[in-house]
């Protein structure tokens, strides 16, 4: 369960940054 929550947090992150990276 954590673990999975964890994955999903991390794919979560990453879509931020991704976004943020492409409007900086």
């Amino acid at each position: 369960m954590l673990r999975f929550a964890r994955l999903i947090l991390f794919n979560f992150y990453s879509k931020i940054w991704n976004v943020t990276h492409l409007f900086s």
